[in-house]
């Protein structure tokens, strides 16, 4: 392993510079787009809280009213409310955890235990955090003091918020693993756009395989429920793809292609001839002699080639 020494008289920031420039230049674009993407599951996780938050609130309101009590809801908004700050200020930690641990099918085995590991000890500290805020605030606004003991006693108390933070603490994963899964599979279509761009090639993903196609070569394509059926030089491909994103592929590439109907795509360059049916769509005949719909949609764009 090559070691590398700097002299004594050599600043240390020149070393930090040298460090940074081996660095894949397109390192820190990607880790400024996981940065958005964690930002935005945040924001989401803001968002549905305390949309359920306010419903909570209204329906305190109007429960507390018809009980002969109408300000109740005060003492729910401070208590909900400071379980909320605290689970706000910790889902950075679930960011972390997660960047550190990612769950995946080969590695679920381990990385489950670690999470129920951290879903003990993120509750413990959404439970002191939270009683410590009423604590502080409830002798400030309500007569008394604020006891966290209940009639059933310290222990069966935590059990009961665990088990909400359990569900907290999943949802709060599902939402993270949720984001993180849409910018990945935005990325895969702005890689394979960029790629058809540059050497003119498609990129299509058929279950475990990867496919790469001449876009030049592309005859037509059909939509198959969650599935694009491809025809190139007399195969038939099956790919996991939105047919939207393949006309995109394809459009990048330099094909002129063009759709004839919302469940098909073709290639202008394999057009032979266009004849009507008779009850205002038409047929498109390709020189393969394959047939291909054309609906009353799309023919103006078909006879705009």
């Amino acid at each position: 392993m090559a070691r590398f020494f700097l002299p004594a008289t050599a600043d240390p920031r020149d070393y930090q510079h040298m460090t940074e420039q081996r660095h894949h230049p397109q390192l820190q674009a990607e880790q400024a787009r996981d940065r958005r993407t964690d930002i935005w599951a945040w924001v989401a996780v803001v968002i549905i809280t305390l949309g359920f938050f306010i419903v909570d609130i209204v329906s305190e309101m109007t429960d507390g009213t018809y009980a002969g009590e109408p300000g109740r809801w005060q003492q729910f908004v401070l208590f909900d409310g400071s379980s909320i700050v605290v689970l706000f200020a910790l889902f950075p930690v679930l960011l972390w955890l997660t960047r550190r641990w990612p769950l995946s099918l080969q590695d679920w085995k381990r990385i489950i235990p670690i999470y129920a590991l951290a879903s003990l000890i993120w509750s413990a500290i959404h439970i002191a955090g939270m009683v410590a805020i009423r604590k502080v605030l409830y002798p400030l606004i309500f007569e008394g003091l604020y006891s966290f003991n209940r009639a059933g006693g310290f222990w069966l108390e935590m059990l009961y918020e665990y088990r909400k933070d359990l569900l907290t603490f999943t949802l709060y994963l599902a939402v993270i693993y949720a984001f993180r899964h849409m910018a990945d599979l935005r990325r895969e279509v702005q890689t394979a756009r960029t790629e058809a761009r540059r050497s003119s090639r498609i990129t299509l993903k058929s279950g475990g395989s990867t496919i790469f196609l001449d876009a030049q070569r592309v005859d037509w394509a059909r939509a198959a429920g969650n599935y694009v059926e491809i025809s190139a030089g007399g195969t038939v491909h099956l790919a996991r793809i939105s047919l939207t994103a393949l006309d995109e592929q394809l459009q990048a590439a330099g094909t002129d292609i063009v759709r004839t109907h919302r469940s098909w795509l073709v290639n202008r360059a394999r057009l032979r001839e266009v004849r009507p049916t008779g009850e205002g769509d038409q047929i498109a005949i390709l020189q393969s002699g394959e047939e291909v719909p054309v609906s009353r949609r799309y023919r103006d764009a078909l006879a705009a080639s």
